[in-house]
């Protein structure tokens, strides 16, 4: 957990468990460890985890109010896409499930993200398909020129 000699400048000189520099550059003490990794201040760090955990008990996700995750089963859900005409359909079910209250924003932001990963692979997967086509068609016109 001690300095490392490549400690990036103003930063924390502690190494985190994954082995990699702490990134934290506010609230360095003397000896330039960050709140987290300094051995004199473990106290004010306990405390601090004690406030955040409290703050955190108290939101509205995890105490069931309006903010609170809210997904359908999957009998309500609609089928996986398999088509960009699938992810078309499966979009215009995500905006209508979130105005009516069957899902919350955040799951609708999730699954519309993965409809867009899944719209670039498929348009990548076609292209691709388009372009190797093309390159055999290129190839044979090639040949029938040399003969």
């Amino acid at each position: 957990m001690d300095s490392a000699v490549d400690t990036p400048p103003n930063r924390c000189r502690a190494t985190t468990v994954a082995g990699a520099h702490c990134q934290i550059a506010s609230d360095l003490s003397v000896d330039g460890f960050c709140l987290w990794h300094d051995p004199l201040r473990t106290t004010e760090a306990q405390a601090a985890r004690v406030q955040g955990n409290a703050a955190g008990n108290a939101s509205p996700k995890r105490a069931g109010n309006a903010g609170a995750i809210k997904t359908v089963t999957p009998e309500l859900a609609p089928r996986a896409p398999e088509t960009l005409d699938d992810a078309v359909q499966f979009a215009s079910w995500l905006s209508h499930a979130v105005v009516v209250g069957l899902i919350d924003a955040r799951t609708c932001r999730e699954a519309a993200y993965a409809l867009g990963q899944f719209r670039f692979a498929v348009e990548k997967r076609d292209l691709v398909r388009d372009l190797r086509r093309l390159q055999d068609q290129v190839d044979g016109l090639k040949k029938r020129r040399e003969r």
